[in-house]
């Protein structure tokens, strides 16, 4: 046996530059150092490592140029060790082989259940089982899945308009187990529900000249309308400071009426300047006797002679830019006899109330507080308050009720127009409306003109009828393009229907009577003949008897007068 020179080497590293004193050190007190070199490291030459860490080195060395692992010879994952001009394999469990190509049978009696088949593949094992069955030892029953019953629709989420419900099912009459068939077919159903169309408010139009703003919430919508500067809402009796429709209002506007069917909402006109004013003031005397035209007289000359003693307290009447137009008694009221009385009749509506109408040509100033009817009226309720409009009539002291006071002014318009808010213009009727009262009502309005008429101007106190043969979609018409030809109706022709089931019966009745009226003529007839043979029996003699009075006419006659007689027999 041939001795083979073994040499043991502890370390053998390269560095590329100069090592640090500590590892210096280290490799000058110690074989076997953690410490390797950059360019030859010790790791790289180990081939089998002792418990010491020390290469065992053969010499002479042998060299392996080829790395038989790089092509991956070992299969299934086995590990592959290099060695000169060869490699080993390390196979997993259940391989073998020198690649680990092969499988070691590990089939043991009993592992898959059922009867299923037992095979090792890849080192596994592995489980053929029967038809019905599954799992990694043919265990498990496959059970299909099978539904269960509907569930209820579930609740529409809108009450019209079209929503959509569903329903479902679960796959759970049984679940499917053990690798079971799904349930065939859908788990969900849907389908449209409360399809009938909503009930909803007809969109408003926007005014004429006129700005619209709404604001909606899921019941309600509620719109404003605006007007630019120098412009107001024509006096309408569909105007409202606001427009509101929803669930609470049936969904009709609040000023949607047979009369405004497509609601409408009143124009924005173009405020006219007016060219006088009225203020009206008034107070009431509780005391006052005015039940004669002479005592109401009395009352306003004392009135006004009083409101004229206080004249400069007026300015507006002292620099004459207004008038005193008239003094009078308004209402009158009948008083009881004495205090006693009125209190037990309670009878506090009683006395006289004077009205004092001003006229001011207007100024058109731009602060409504500096015009003169502004100051007169609140002159007019100073004085009242300070006891200076105290009047005495026929000796009787007369004193105003305080809080009874009312005080107003409007500009005086023109037909056509009305007060508009702003003090000292007017606010005209627009185009598609007339300045009229209508039978029902006790003032005056723009009011839409009717079906069939228009207008285009505003301030009008008429509507135009629409050109003959012309009419018009509704009312409110504002152009004479708002007239048209209405379409023709083609005549109607007349069809006679066939006979149907109603017809067919009146035919049966008529023949099964026809029929009916036969049979009762038949049965008449049978009966009258058994009658009347019954009858000639009655008066039959015997042909012997018949012969020998044959020829003679009284005998003939008596037989006659007998069979009548056995007919009608003489009461006894």
């Amino acid at each position: 046996m041939e001795t083979q020179e073994v040499v043991f080497v502890s370390s053998y590293n390269l560095w590329s530059t100069e090592v640090s004193d500590d590892i210096r050190s280290e490799l000058a007190t110690n074989c076997i150092s953690g410490y390797f070199g950059d360019l030859i490291s010790w790791t790289e030459f180990v081939v089998e490592v002792t418990e010491s860490n020390e290469l065992l080195l053969t010499s002479p060395s042998v060299c392996d140029s080829f790395d038989e692992c790089v092509s991956n010879p070992c299969k299934y994952e086995g590990t592959c060790t290099n060695l000169p001009n060869e490699f080993t394999c390390a196979c997993r469990d259940g391989f073998t082989g020198p690649t680990c190509e092969g499988f070691v049978d590990i089939c043991q009696e009993n592992y898959c259940q059922h009867g299923g088949t037992c095979s090792t593949i890849e080192g596994q094992l592995v489980c053929a089982c029967e038809v019905g069955l599954s799992g990694d030892h043919c265990e498990f029953e496959i059970i299909d899945g099978g539904w269960n019953g509907w569930s209820p629709w579930s609740e529409c989420p809108v009450t019209c308009g079209e929503g959509v419900h569903s329903r479902t099912r679960n796959c759970d009459n049984p679940e499917p187990q053990n690798g079971g068939q799904p349930c065939e077919g859908e788990g969900e159903q849907e389908e449209p529900c409360n399809t009938e169309e909503c009930p909803g408010c007809i969109d408003l139009k926007r005014p004429l000249e006129g700005y619209l703003y709404c604001n909606e919430t899921p019941t309600l919508i509620n719109c404003t309308v605006k007007c630019p500067t120098g412009y107001e809402p024509e006096n309408s009796m569909f105007e409202r400071d606001e427009y509101s429709c929803g669930e609470d209002t049936n969904y009709r506007w609040n000023h949607q009426t047979p009369a405004n069917p497509y609601a409408r909402l009143p124009s924005c006109v173009e405020l006219q300047k007016a060219t006088e004013a009225n203020g009206f003031s008034s107070v009431d005397y509780p005391a006052a006797l005015c039940e004669s035209s002479a005592e109401k007289k009395t009352i306003e000359d004392g009135f006004r002679n009083q409101l004229l003693g206080h004249e400069e307290e007026f300015e507006c009447l002292s620099l004459g830019t207004c008038q005193i137009e008239s003094v009078k008694v308004v209402k009158c009221e009948s008083v009881a006899v004495s205090e006693r009385a009125r209190r037990a009749a309670d009878m506090l509506d009683t006395g006289a109330t004077v009205m004092v109408t001003t006229l001011q040509n207007l100024t058109h100033g731009d602060d409504p507080e500096s015009q003169p009817l502004g100051s007169f009226l609140e002159t007019f309720n100073r004085l009242v308050q300070q006891d200076y409009l105290v009047l005495t009539v026929d000796d009787q002291v007369l004193e105003p009720n305080k809080s009874s006071v009312y005080l107003d002014a409007n500009q005086k318009c023109l037909p056509g127009s009305f007060s508009a808010i702003q003090f000292g213009y007017c606010v005209p009727c627009g185009p598609g409306t007339y300045y009229s009262i209508l039978p029902d009502d006790v003032e005056y309005d723009c009011n839409p003109c009717p079906l069939n008429t228009y207008q285009e101007d505003s301030g009008q106190t008429e509507c135009i009828p629409c050109p003959n043969d012309t009419v018009t979609a509704e009312p409110f018409s504002s152009n004479i393009s708002d007239c048209f030809v209405p379409e023709a109706i083609p005549p109607v022709t007349p069809v006679t229907p066939e006979p149907g089931l109603e017809e067919r019966t009146k035919i049966i009745i008529s023949v099964t009577s026809f029929i009916a009226g036969l049979l009762v003529f038949a049965v008449a007839i049978v009966w009258y003949s058994m009658w009347h043979r019954r009858r000639t029996k009655n008066v039959r003699i015997s042909t012997d008897e018949a012969n020998s009075l044959a020829h003679d006419s009284d005998a003939v006659q008596l037989v006659e007068l007998r069979g009548e007689a056995s007919e009608n027999p003489t009461p006894k």
